[in-house]
């Protein structure tokens, strides 16, 4: 039956879990808490630059929010927030130089809140400080934290163009081995990862590590490098440079730390790839537990690793335990609907959907399928990414009888022209079921042009999951036979 089908067609979900860290030029991963703090205290008093506190306001509770989420403690940068302006009391005004750099740690703190049209507003200002002049210092820096923003809010394109300016910016500067060179360089590769354009990837996180490697080794940045390369890198050196990393960054600083839990979330969704779910499971409740330790258990992130461990159950068969994490996910996205990303709460909803479907609770299913497309489209529009919402909703017609629904679903994915080869094939292959259940044998001719499409895009054998459905599609061959 198709129900039986569906465990072997479904696409990989969570295959890689946080994926690629972005790198911000504000501050190294491990001490980001401090310039966020910085920022926090500028936005939250009435001080200095008041021309960026004119274009980027917080309320003054979200600032005392973001002051006790974000700073443990303040860095020098804090003082540039008490430079006031005010000559009364004897105190100079700050220099152009300090402005920029408020603006600039201000729009990262935005960024973090979501107040992605505050944050540009902010970097737009300390370009105008620099005179909108590329022979600055600053206009790498600045461009990257554009691109950043642009990355956040989907604009994958704006993004890409903005971390190659960066990089080019930056190299013309201080040449191949600048240290601030790392920065867009691993932003532009994590851009290329999520186009799928992994082969490009791959090219910009190996400079990026060389970078890293020659001038700070020792440090967060090298760590972040090298888990980033090791999530695309092609010939089977995946596992052990992840492991590497894990190894650097227990070292360095320890297992209760932001980038361990990162490290070990990464090795999770590799393993998970690779179809080692006990490994996996290992470390996705690794990385689990020390989030929960560091920022609680009612967090987003945490939202997030509760649901890469329903996928875990889901793929080792445990669809009622999956049912619950996707749930529990989902509880704690609602709790944070300012800062959580719609894209997440998409996926999520998806994931929740093929776990129903699963379980052939088909009406259910359906329903989960068709809110993460209204939330996709609402973030996507009509972007390639969003066939990996519209896959679900086919193969869950499908399983419910809906044949016209089906199709109708196949369609969408090919005219978005899906992102990856499993999906282009799974959209002809659920066509050509739904075509032979619905029209018999009259349909044979189409459906016969259908699967040889479907073979066309499945070619590479090495793509997760294409061996399984191949063999999925051999039986529904021999179905066909008079």
């Amino acid at each position: 039956s198709d129900a039986r089908l569906a465990a072997s067609v479904q696409c990989p979900v969570h295959q890689r879990a946080h994926a690629c860290a972005r790198s911000s030029s504000t501050s190294e991963r491990a001490g980001r808490s401090s310039s966020r703090g910085a920022a926090a205290q500028a936005l939250g008093s009435g001080s200095a630059c008041t021309a960026v506190a004119a274009r980027v306001t917080v309320s003054p509770s979200a600032a005392s929010n973001m002051s006790s989420r974000l700073a443990s403690s303040v860095c020098c940068r804090s003082r540039h927030a008490s430079t006031d302006a005010c000559v009364g009391q004897g105190r100079a005004a700050p220099t152009r130089a300090q402005r920029i750099e408020l603006a600039i740690v201000t729009a990262d703190a935005h960024r973090e809140l979501a107040r992605y049209a505050e944050a540009m507003a902010a970097l737009e200002h300390a370009w105008a400080l620099c005179d909108h002049d590329e022979a600055s210092a600053w206009a790498p820096r600045i461009f990257n934290e554009m691109g950043m923003i642009r990355d956040d809010t989907h604009d994958l394109e704006g993004a890409r163009e903005l971390f190659t300016r960066s990089a080019a910016l930056q190299r013309a500067q201080g040449g191949d081995l600048h240290p601030q060179l790392a920065h867009p360089l691993g932003n532009l590769g994590r851009v290329y990862f999520e186009l799928g354009d992994y082969a490009r990837a791959e090219v910009q996180f190996e400079e990026a590590f060389r970078v890293r490697e020659a001038t700070a080794p020792n440090t967060p940045g090298a760590i972040t490098a090298l888990m980033n390369l090791g999530l695309v890198v092609g010939d089977g050196r995946s596992l052990d440079i992840l492991r590497d990393a894990d190894l650097r960054a227990v070292a360095l600083l320890g297992e209760w730390n932001v980038l361990t839990a990162e490290v070990a979330e990464n090795l999770a969704g590799t393993l998970l790839g690779l179809d080692r779910l006990d490994e996996a499971e290992q470390q996705f409740a690794r990385a689990l537990e020390i989030r929960r330790r560091l920022v609680g258990s009612s967090h987003p992130i945490v939202a997030r690793l509760e649901g890469a461990l329903a996928a875990v159950r889901d793929r080792g068969g445990d669809y009622a335990g999956a049912e619950a994490g996707y749930h529990t996910a989902l509880a704690i996205l609602a709790q944070h609907p300012e800062v959580a990303s719609g894209l997440e709460v998409a996926r999520t909803h998806r994931d929740l959907g093929l776990a129903l479907d699963h379980l052939e609770r088909y009406d259910e299913a359906a329903a989960e399928a068709e809110l993460a497309v209204t939330l996709a489209r609402e973030i996507l529009g009509d972007a390639p990414r969003l066939a990996e919402f519209y896959t679900p909703l086919a193969q869950i017609a499908l399983h419910r009888g809906r044949w016209d629904e089906c199709i109708a679903a196949c369609r969408m994915v090919r005219s978005l022209g899906p992102d990856t080869p499993l999906r282009e094939g799974l959209a002809y292959f659920n066509e050509a079921r739904a075509r032979w259940r619905r029209d018999g044998a009259p349909s044979r001719p189409e459906v016969l042009r259908l699967l040889a499409a479907t073979e066309s895009a499945w070619s590479d054998r090495e793509e997760i999951g294409v061996a399984a459905n191949l063999a999925v599609l051999a039986e529904f061959r021999r179905e066909l036979e008079p």
